[in-house]
């Protein structure tokens, strides 16, 4: 849509001067005298554009197609938000355009005022100076030189008013490719305006889900700040938990020293443990040892005991014995005493004499007395008594060693009875080895 400023003749009515019959008036009266009327039409064009302009201003920001909620990321979308945002730009520029032409028309509407205030006043002095020359007849002729005075003073007026309107038509014809310019770009808004519903439709979705977005931010917002809140005021209670678990950890710490200790204690109590129920078989051991009676399951017992096997020597010797006992020291000085003694002492030197001795003997004691000797010792006797001695003694090994003297058959008569305490013997010295090896144990656990 186009508006043409027209400045054709008909457009412009002049008012031309009537002759004056008075040759006497200057010939400025004489030029045309031009009023611009076609104004009407600027302001017409003007006021049309302001309206389209605010039409475009109302349909532009109404368009954003539904896709680009649903497509996003499509280049064409992009493509289309841009458009959107450039159509925005150019509404902007439409509005202060829109300002810049407001002003305008409006020194157009002054102009206009002033033009027919000086239109008036031409018709005015126009119907003065054709009044002059009746009013001229009838006066008289003194007062002819203060008409030409007057006619002289309209004629440089209206020169000046002619002048004046000349620059005023000169300025609204530059006006008219500033209009001309802004009516193209009227009908270029317009067409955007048709095809840009769509955008501006999408433009307003996007605003408002943007909006929502928005919302939706500062109520996240709002929910980290009332997060943060309770993690500043949790933070001493996890101070305090730290220092807490602190202390715990150096409880246990100490709790695993001890335990540690305890651990040791009852490991060095295990070993004590096993100690004291060797050390108590072991003087169970002896205590059956040290009789008559058998002693097998108490040198089992002790066997299944002892931690290593340092004194297999003992056992062995114990183990010969263990099922038929050995006679005790107190059994073999009455066996010694009662039944073996006088069997060695009727084998000594004087009971050796033959029936015939012995007779010969007892008559001699008739015929004459016996003459005092000195008494001769027996060995075997003192072999016997020394014997008794240390039997007395309990000192088993010294009788013994006394019995071992005997020979003949006297070493025969005493040798079970030698077999019988050599086994005490033995028996007695791997019982004491065993003793002080118990012992041992016992006191490494202490």
């Amino acid at each position: 849509m186009s508006v043409q400023q027209d400045n054709s003749a008909e457009d412009r009515p002049v008012l031309q001067a009537r002759p004056d019959d008075n040759p006497s008036r200057p010939q400025a009266q004489d030029k045309p005298i031009v009023v611009m009327r076609g104004a009407g039409r600027g302001t017409t064009a003007v006021a049309a554009f302001a309206l389209l302009t605010g039409l475009g201003a109302l349909v532009v920001p109404v368009g954003a197609p539904l896709v680009e909620l649903v497509y996003p990321d499509h280049p064409v979308v992009k493509a289309l938000t841009q458009n959107g945002r450039a159509l925005r730009e150019a509404q902007l520029a439409l509005n202060a355009t829109n300002e810049r032409l407001a002003a305008q028309t409006t020194r157009i509407e002054a102009i206009e005022a002033s033009l027919a205030a000086a239109a008036e006043r031409v018709s005015r002095l126009e119907v003065g100076t054709t009044a002059a020359p009746v009013a001229a007849e009838g006066a008289a002729a003194p007062a002819e030189p203060a008409a030409l005075a007057d006619g002289s003073a309209d004629a440089g007026r209206l020169g000046v008013l002619e002048t004046h309107v000349g620059d005023l038509a000169a300025r609204v014809g530059a006006l008219e490719p500033a209009l001309a310019i802004a009516t193209k770009r009227i009908d270029t808004l317009d067409t955007l305006g048709s095809n840009g519903k769509s955008f501006s439709q999408r433009v307003d979705e996007v605003e408002a889900k943007v909006a929502e977005t928005d919302a939706a931010l500062a109520d996240a917002v709002t929910q980290t700040k009332g997060v943060a809140e309770q993690v500043a005021a949790l933070a001493p209670r996890f101070d305090e938990i730290g220092t807490r678990q602190g202390a715990a950890e150096a409880l246990i710490d100490g709790l695993g020293q001890r335990l540690a200790g305890i651990e040791t204690a009852a490991s060095a109590a295990d070993g004590s443990q096993a100690a004291l129920r060797l050390s108590v078989a072991i003087l169970q051991l002896n205590n059956v040892v040290q009789t008559h009676r058998p002693f097998l399951r108490e040198l089992d017992a002790v066997s299944k005991l002892w931690p290593e096997t340092p004194v297999n020597g003992e056992l062995e010797v114990l183990a010969a014995h263990a099922e038929r006992g050995v006679a005790t020291v107190a059994e073999l000085r009455d066996s010694f005493s009662v039944i073996l003694a006088p069997k060695l002492r009727s084998l000594s030197e004087g009971a050796q004499e033959g029936f015939f001795d012995r007779m010969r003997g007892w008559v001699s004691s008739w015929i004459a007395p016996p003459q005092p000797q000195a008494a001769v010792a027996n060995p075997i006797d003192l072999v016997v008594d020394a014997t008794i001695e240390k039997l007395a003694e309990e000192d088993v090994r010294g009788a013994v060693d006394h019995l071992s003297k005997l020979d003949g058959a006297p070493a025969t008569l005493a040798t079970r009875w030698v077999v019988e305490a050599k086994s005490r013997i033995a028996i007695d010295r791997s019982m004491d080895t065993l003793l002080s090896l118990g012992l041992e144990e016992l006191s490494k656990t202490h």
